[in-house]
């Protein structure tokens, strides 16, 4: 196994990700399993793309604590996956073991709820490197991001304080019109942020304002 998946943070991915899956840690599935990375990834890249890898908590776990065997992750897409809340901690250290090398992060489309991304809020507070934020829906995923008004809410008081974060997409992420009318008035004490993506998230009239 470890002379098929040469890159010891795959192999670390590989054997987390059948924890999650329930998958059988086989040659077979370790082949499959590579050939997706190698469709997503170039050699010696400062991206890692693990897009719809079926990746869990004990995924994450795995990628916190290998992630340092990269010497440089600049953009890390971990878009429709099976975060949720509780591989957020993990996601956490992720961040922190990235440091300033960190520009683009996408956590689309991975259940994480307003406890998940409240813990991520916690973490980006005091980060001045991270240039976009991805909470949105990645195409057509079937799983979505749950910030909801409180989520909304510590989303705004971030968005108040930050002065990195240039984009930032919470498409589709239930924030409500009180979560939209937080946002909004947030984004009027906030020069840095270039693009933000809020649609379809019933905001309604009071929100939109």
């Amino acid at each position: 196994m470890r002379d098929l998946l040469e890159d010891p943070l795959y192999l670390e991915l590989f054997n987390a990700r059948c924890h999650d899956t329930g998958e059988h840690a086989s040659i077979e599935n370790a082949k499959r399993f590579k050939e997706q990375l190698l469709k997503r990834n170039v050699k010696n890249s400062t991206s890692l793309n693990l897009t719809s890898m079926g990746l869990g908590i004990n995924s994450m776990i795995a990628l916190s604590n290998a992630v340092h065997m990269r010497q440089s992750i600049e953009k890390l897409n971990m878009a429709d996956n099976d975060i949720t809340q509780f591989g957020m901690h993990s996601v956490k250290n992720i961040i922190t073991a990235c440091g300033a090398n960190l520009h683009y992060l996408n956590l689309a489309s991975n259940k994480i709820s307003c406890e998940g991304i409240l813990l991520l809020l916690e973490e980006l507070t005091t980060n001045q490197y991270l240039k976009h934020l991805d909470l949105g829906v990645f195409k057509t995923s079937q799983f979505r991001n749950d910030i909801g008004v409180q989520g909304a809410k510590a989303l705004a008081n971030f968005i108040t304080r930050n002065r990195t974060l240039e984009c930032l997409d919470i498409n589709d992420c239930n924030l409500s019109p009180e979560g939209g009318e937080a946002i909004g008035m947030a984004l009027a004490q906030n020069h840095s942020l270039k693009q933000l993506k809020i649609s379809e998230n019933d905001l309604c009239s009071e929100g939109a304002v």
